[in-house]
């Protein structure tokens, strides 16, 4: 939803993409494009700053539809336009009422969100090789899903939406994740599974090894790609096992 609405609330205040990069501190309209394309959700201070530029909630950013606002608005002014005069300053007077109480909301929220940025946890899978293959030894848990994995400490600015938390082990996918960086990542629903996006960093696992890498699908086979240009692709075979687990969010 929040690629949606951060499209529709652009357009919407007429405000091209690199204007909107500006407003937020960076040089290119890069991340705001990956940003409108589902292809990553930016970290909570970003979401909190786009929400303030376009006045408009973090939680009504991240979780309603606000392209259908508009035809509300449409037909709320034509009804009222309709009315008596008296009967206009009765929806006024509502409609004041209503402002107020979404404004105080606002306030409530600004105050939650913090709330909620302090103290988090997130399950951690351990190492991820970005580099080399890391083996985690999954295979030696019975029952994976209901494993109780070790909690740690969520930094503030970590992202707002994430499942897992990795360690970077190795440095092929520097410079955006150095060794011993923190990763997170999100589990692929059923549709995401089937619509694999190449070019995207996942945590894949091949032949029982975790790997951070960028999931590169072309017509004569699939790849792992470092971001460091030292390290080769790697080619995988269809002797490969090969599982995309997550995709790594920013």
């Amino acid at each position: 939803m929040f690629a949606k609405n951060l499209k529709y609330l652009r357009e919407k205040n007429a405000m091209e993409q690199i204007e909107l990069a500006k407003r937020l501190g960076r040089k290119s309209s890069s991340s705001v494009s990956e940003w409108e394309k589902g292809k990553y959700t930016p970290k909570i201070g970003v979401i909190n700053d786009i929400a303030e530029i376009f006045r408009v909630s973090i939680s009504d950013l991240m979780d309603k539809d606000l392209t259908q606002a508009s035809t509300t608005l449409s037909l709320v002014t034509k009804a009222t336009a309709k009315l008596d005069e008296s009967r206009q300053t009765i929806v006024l007077n509502v409609a004041r009422k209503e402002l107020a109480e979404q404004e105080q909301e606002k306030q409530n929220n600004v105050i939650s969100m913090e709330t909620y940025k302090e103290g988090r946890q997130g399950e951690d899978r351990g190492g991820i090789g970005a580099g080399v293959g890391v083996n985690n030894f999954y295979e030696d848990i019975t029952n994976i899903e209901d494993h109780e994995w070790p909690l740690i400490d969520i930094p503030d600015d970590a992202p707002y939406d994430f499942d897992w938390v990795y360690t970077a082990s190795g440095d092929s996918m520097e410079p955006v994740y150095k060794d011993g960086d923190i990763v997170y990542a999100k589990e692929l629903d059923a549709y995401e599974r089937s619509n694999i996006m190449t070019d995207t960093i996942y945590v894949v696992r091949v032949n029982g090894e975790s790997f951070l890498k960028k999931f590169r699908l072309t017509e004569e086979a699939a790849y792992l790609v470092s971001l460091n240009p030292k390290y080769e692709d790697i080619r995988l075979s269809s002797d490969d096992s090969v599982k995309i687990v997550a995709k790594v969010v920013m």
